[in-house]
């Protein structure tokens, strides 16, 4: 975060107008300070920018990682016989398995959400200093989203068979 420069400036001319005005009186320049102090809602706003940055870079990482190990398992690339190969499949599949790929993949999903949300957030504090009304409609939206994933996730709790599963629920 950068000093603003029309701030500092202002300041500066302010400081030399006074000087202008009144030239007999003394005049201590040496507390002017050239940054400003930034509000705790700024720095709230872009901590969770960049949080949500850091966990949108986690799951597109991970969804790539993820992408080339599928098709690793799905390449058919050992030799000898039918019978060799379907061993062969089945060991990596055993290893899908036992590493738990799937859970694994659903962090990732979990990351892209959480990442959502706090860009979401982010963006309702950032309205929110400049216009109220606009932040409303943000803060509804981002409540409407939150409050539908957790409907979701409690619907497909309440109900195994349900096609509505997150993360958070464990699919049918």
């Amino acid at each position: 975060m950068q000093p603003d420069p029309g701030y500092t400036t202002n300041v500066l001319l302010l400081k030399l107008i006074q000087m202008t005005a009144n030239p007999n009186s003394v005049h201590d320049i040496s507390n002017l300070s050239l940054s400003e102090g930034y509000s705790s809602l700024t720095v709230c706003m872009q901590t969770f920018s960049y949080t949500s940055l850091v966990f949108s870079v986690l799951a597109a990482s991970g969804a790539v990682l993820g992408k080339q190990w599928l098709n690793s398992y799905k390449a058919a690339r050992g030799r000898g016989s039918l019978e060799e190969r379907c061993i062969q499949r089945q060991m990596k599949l055993d290893g899908l398995e036992q590493f738990h790929l799937r859970t694994l993949l659903q962090a990732f999903l979990v990351f892209l959400q959480i990442a959502l949300l706090l860009f979401s957030v982010s963006l309702c504090i950032k309205t929110w200093t400049e216009r109220v009304m606009i932040s409303g409609f943000m803060i509804c939206g981002t409540a409407c989203g939150v409050v539908f994933y957790l409907w979701t996730t409690v619907v497909s709790v309440w109900f195994p068979h349900s096609p509505f599963w997150t993360p958070g629920s464990k699919p049918a």
